[in-house]
């Protein structure tokens, strides 16, 4: 099915690899085999060695996590032309403005359409409203149960586990350069790569620093949040004040260059967050550690849920039982060890870059036949 195109309207694919939608539109472009693929892209980018790839230079950078009107604008016109695309697959979290677009888009360009819910809408009120594409790809379980429960269709839902390509393991010269720039050094470390503005994450692990640190006196906890907004700035303040006199055993750093690398070096990675809106259900930054075996806390509710059943990870839901998963790992290599394992083990056998592409393409095949189906009834009632 080579001659099949499949146009990916999403946030241009290119570096920086900081943002979950995008990186998944990427793994699959360069880990799917059999369709063309038609991305956005800037001037400048393109993908070594892959003949399956063609773009559309729309993007002036890939540094911005929110592209502008004008921006809105070009991906919207990109969108009706349909060129040699059998298939418009969208990558963006369900909103109004990219549901609007995508039924004009749809109507003028007639083609087959999915869209991948690169995370949960902000309401499941009027889902409806939000879809506009003949199939929906979820990332978890629990956002395919939620929209079933609030009415959309079976039919229309299809779960395909987020993929990555593992990063290689890092070098002991790797590990020790890594420490060195963050100035981790010989300390333990703690990692919450989360965010401060969408759920009560960064509140638990605030709350449960204090226990935590004074299991160790040797260990560093380290949150990892980029402030996208005025309101994220202003809670980091508020935390930064709330822990102060835990002095330099709690560390605050925004944007990290080399993330799929940087969870290497942690010993603990932990992320209490039950409400994924605005992150992608599976967060990428899991997957990279799971990939360098790094043990996991996570919330037992919510996606996150689906992790800690797979044993990837320990399960919480308060500041306590969080500081005590946590120290308990810290204090018990053996479990540390065979969580990691378990994590990295998934990263093999389900959240992996090939296994999602071929998911997905062999969802387009299925897209495909059923059109043609859809045309032979339409042309035996004429």
């Amino acid at each position: 099915m080579t001659a099949n195109e499949v146009f990916i309207i999403s946030k241009p694919i290119v570096p920086p690899w900081n943002d979950s939608g995008k990186n998944i539109a990427m793994a699959q472009v360069t880990s799917g085999n059999r369709y063309s693929y038609r991305v956005l892209t800037t001037r400048d980018f393109s993908f070594p060695d892959k003949s399956n790839i063609r773009y559309d230079r729309i993007y002036p950078s890939g540094g911005h996590f929110q592209a502008g009107l004008k921006q809105n604008l070009k991906v919207m016109a990109a969108g009706l032309r349909k060129k040699n695309a059998e298939i418009f697959h969208y990558y963006f979290a369900p909103n109004k403005l990219s549901a609007t677009a995508g039924r004009l888009q749809r109507a003028i360009a007639r083609v087959n359409t999915i869209q991948t819910f690169s995370s949960r809408p902000a309401s499941y009120d009027n889902i409806g409203d939000l879809i506009f594409t003949d199939r929906i790809i979820v990332l978890s379980d629990d956002t395919k149960q939620n929209l079933l429960q609030a009415g959309v269709s079976p039919a229309k839902v299809v779960h395909i586990p987020p993929g990555i390509v593992p990063p290689s393991p890092l070098t002991p010269e790797e590990i020790t350069a890594l420490r060195h720039k963050y100035g981790i050094q010989n300390k333990r470390m703690v990692l919450f790569p989360g965010d401060f503005e969408f759920s009560d994450a960064a509140s638990l692990v605030a709350d449960a620093a204090s226990s935590i640190i004074r299991s160790d006196d040797n260990l560093v906890l380290v949150f990892a949040c980029r402030a996208k907004t005025e309101r994220s700035a202003n809670l980091k303040q508020q935390t930064i004040h709330q822990l102060r006199s835990l002095g330099n055993q709690v560390r605050f750093l925004d944007e990290i260059d080399d993330m799929p690398r940087f969870v290497g070096i942690a010993d603990v990675i932990v992320l209490p967050q039950d409400n994924m809106y605005a992150k992608m259900d599976i967060p990428l930054v899991l997957l990279e550690a799971m990939a360098h075996s790094i043990p996991l806390v996570l919330a037992d509710r919510g996606p996150l849920a689906e992790l800690v059943g797979q044993t990837a990870g320990l399960g919480c839901r308060t500041a306590g039982e969080l500081a005590e998963q946590t120290i308990r790992i810290l204090r018990t290599p053996d479990l540390a060890a065979e969580i990691g394992t378990a994590g990295n083990k998934l990263i093999q056998t389900t959240y992996n870059a090939t296994h999602m592409a071929r998911a997905v393409e062999q969802l387009y095949d299925e897209v495909l036949i059923n059109a043609v189906k859809k045309r032979g009834h339409e042309n035996d009632a004429q």
